[in-house]
């Protein structure tokens, strides 16, 4: 979808969040998202080369789940807020 027009929902969130090798940080990060009062419209995970069955898991978040993991991009926060769909884009990163 790179190239779209973000959608121009005020209500509209994304969250760009980076992983590398940090599967079961990622399920635990989804499942907060999903629980919040107000899920976010989209998680783009910003995929770093991950070994662990990090694309398995977000299959699974995928294929039902109330928070909507629409792609796994190459690394970068770049990528990630360029495929971003709506107004408010926030990035989320572990330290």
């Amino acid at each position: 979808m790179t190239g779209e027009a973000r959608r121009t929902d005020k209500d509209g969130i994304s969250v760009v969040v980076p992983t590398l090798n940090d599967r079961d940080g990622l399920d635990e990060l989804l499942h907060a998202l999903g629980a919040q009062t107000r899920a976010p419209d989209e998680v783009v995970v910003v995929g770093g080369g991950s070994t662990d069955g990090t694309s398995k898991l977000l299959e699974a978040w995928r294929a039902g789940s109330r928070v909507p993991v629409q792609r796994y991009v190459p690394p970068a926060y770049d990528s990630g807020i360029r495929v971003a769909n709506d107004v408010f884009v926030a990035q989320v990163g572990r330290r």
